[in-house]
């Protein structure tokens, strides 16, 4: 029976890295709302997906009888549960344009100036992209119903030598 779970928690491991990936290109958990639009719109890259760094550093491993996923960057866990950060007062260089306007792209800029920055809080709306939901209990489901009538076949046939 060991291996009948091993192998149900490897395709149920492999079939949810599957469709947490999917997540991102439906920007939105499973079938629930969509994600909520950043304040600013960007014209590069998509929500979430700029330069696709969370969504690959996104791994997954079976660890004894369960499954967990692991992200190498920090700001993985704030964007998918949402919450408050909390920003220190820091010092900051900003880039201004030949009319003297903000400018973001530094290499655009004409001069640029030291400025202060009082600390403050962002507020990150979730964006959830991993966590349980009925989909992920039917996948569950559907891996468990597929692996386990040949195992018990199998089992049933070795311990009665049908």
């Amino acid at each position: 029976m060991n291996k009948a779970i091993d192998k149900i928690l490897r395709n149920v491991r492999v079939d949810l890295t599957e469709a947490y990936d999917r997540n991102f290109e439906r920007k939105a958990f499973f079938s629930g709302a969509p994600w909520l639009p950043t304040k600013r719109p960007v014209s590069r890259g998509s929500l979430l997906l700029r330069s696709s760094a969370m969504r690959n550093s996104i791994k997954s491993e079976v660890r004894g009888e369960s499954i967990v996923f692991t992200s190498s960057k920090p700001y993985t866990e704030i964007h998918n549960e949402g919450g408050t950060i909390n920003m220190p007062a820091r010092k900051q260089v900003i880039h201004f344009n030949q009319k003297g306007r903000f400018s973001k792209n530094n290499k655009k800029a004409s001069y640029a100036q030291k400025a202060s920055v009082g600390a403050h809080t962002v507020k990150m709306p979730k964006r959830q992209f991993i966590g349980d939901a009925p989909e992920v209990e039917q996948i569950v489901k559907e891996n468990i119903d597929e692996v386990l009538p040949s195992s018990i076949n199998d089992f049933m046939t070795k311990i009665f030598n049908i």
